[in-house]
C-alpha cells in the first residue's frame, strides 16, 4: 500500500475512533440520567434508609425527564423509562407509606420530650429518616394525609395523657408538683394549667413543623415563641404573688432548628397542631368550671377574665383564627 492509502485509512479509523467513543459517552450520559444503578435498584428493593430515599428522589427525577423526552423526537424512548419507573415508584411510596405508618406510633411519647422525634429510641437518624421519609410522600398527598392522621391521632392521646399526669402526678420525681394541689385558688389553679399548655403547645408546633412544616415556618415559629414567650414572663412577673409558682409548667423542650430542604403543604402542619389541641378543651373546661364553686370573689372573676383572654391570644397566634382551643377559653371568660 502507498503511504497516501495508509493515511487515508488511519484518518477514517481516527474518525470512526471518535464516533465511537461520542456514542459511548452519550449512551453512558442517557444511562445515568434515564436508568438506575445496580446500587439504587439493591436500595430501592430494601427497606427504607437514607440510601432508599436518595434512589427515590433520583427516581422521581427520571419521571420528570422522561416526560420532558415524551415532548421530543424521542417519544419511544420516553415511554419505555416511563413505564420503568412508573412500575418502580409505586412500589417505593408504598414501602415509604407503610415505614412511616409504623413509626408514627411511638411518637406516642409523653408531650414536650426531647425524644419527640427519636421514636423511642434516643436515636437521632432514625428521627431524621422519619423526617425525609414523610417529606418523600409530598408527591402522594393522599398517602401524606394518611400518615398526618396517624401522627394528628398519637399525638393526641400523648397530649391528653400528658395533661392529666401534670394535674395529677406531677413531674417525674414529683418536680413540679401536680397543679392540682392549687385547686382550691381558682386563679393560680387556672394559670398554672394554662401555663403548662402554653409550654406544650411549643413543643407541639416545633415537632409538627420539623414532620410536616418548611423551612421558612420552622423559622417562623422559632422567632414567634421566642418573642411570645417573653410576654408571658412579663405577665407571670407582674402578677407574681399569685400567677408565679416554682411548681408551675414544664420546659418547652429544646427549640433548635432543623434545615429544610424542600416544602411541604403549607398549611398542614396548622391543621395538625390544632387537631392535637382540640383534645385538651373538654378537660381544661371542666376542671376550670368546677374550680368556680363556690363563685369567687367579683375580683377574682375579673383577674380569671383577663387572664384567659391574655392566654387566647397568645395561643390563636400559634392555632390560627379558626381555632377550637381560643375560642373554649374565651367562652370560659364569660362564665
Amino acid at each position: 500500500l502507498g503511504a497516501s492509502t495508509v493515511v487515508l485509512q488511519t484518518s477514517e479509523l481516527r474518525q470512526r475512533r471518535r464516533e465511537a467513543e461520542l456514542r459511548a459517552f452519550v449512551s453512558q450520559k442517557f444511562v445515568d440520567a434515564f436508568l438506575l444503578s445496580d446500587e439504587e435498584n439493591a436500595a430501592l428493593e430494601r427497606g427504607v434508609s437514607p440510601e432508599f430515599l436518595k434512589a427515590l428522589e433520583k427516581l422521581e427525577l427520571i419521571h420528570e425527564r422522561a416526560r420532558m423526552l415524551l415532548r421530543s423526537r424521542q417519544q419511544r424512548a420516553g415511554l419505555e423509562v416511563l413505564e420503568m419507573a412508573a412500575a418502580k415508584r409505586e412500589d417505593a411510596y408504598e414501602k415509604v407509606y407503610r415505614f412511616v405508618h409504623t413509626k408514627c406510633g411511638p411518637l406516642e411519647g409523653g408531650s414536650g420530650s426531647d425524644g419527640d422525634l427519636d421514636d423511642g429510641t434516643g436515636d437521632d437518624s432514625s428521627a431524621r429518616l422519619l423526617r425525609e421519609s414523610i417529606r418523600a410522600l409530598r408527591a402522594r398527598p393522599v398517602l401524606l394525609k394518611y400518615c398526618a392522621d396517624e401522627v394528628g391521632s398519637a399525638r393526641r392521646a400523648a397530649l391528653v395523657q400528658s395533661f392529666v399526669q401534670a394535674l395529677t402526678k406531677g413531674g417525674r420525681g414529683g418536680i413540679p408538683k401536680p397543679i392540682e394541689i392549687h385547686a382550691h385558688d381558682v386563679l393560680r389553679y387556672t394559670n398554672d394549667m394554662l401555663a403548662w399548655i402554653h409550654q406544650a403547645l411549643a413543643s407541639e408546633k416545633e415537632l409538627m413543623t420539623r414532620l410536616f412544616g418548611s423551612d421558612k415556618e420552622e423559622h417562623e415559629n422559632d422567632e414567634k415563641y421566642a418573642q411570645n414567650n417573653d410576654i408571658v414572663n412579663s405577665e407571670d412577673s407582674h402578677d407574681a404573688d399569685v400567677q408565679e409558682s416554682p411548681d408551675n409548667g414544664a420546659d418547652a423542650g429544646d427549640m433548635s432548628l432543623t434545615a429544610r430542604e424542600q416544602s411541604l403543604p403549607k398549611d398542614m402542619a396548622s391543621k395538625l397542631l390544632n387537631v392535637i389541641f382540640d383534645a385538651l378543651c373538654r378537660p381544661f373546661r371542666v376542671r376550670f368550671e368546677q374550680a368556680l364553686e363556690p363563685l369567687p370573689p367579683v375580683v377574682t372573676l375579673f383577674r380569671l377574665a383577663s387572664l384567659l383572654d391574655f392566654y387566647s391570644s397568645i395561643m390563636r397566634e400559634h392555632l390560627g383564627d379558626n381555632a377550637a382551643f381560643p375560642d373554649m377559653l374565651l367562652e370560659c371568660s364569660t362564665v
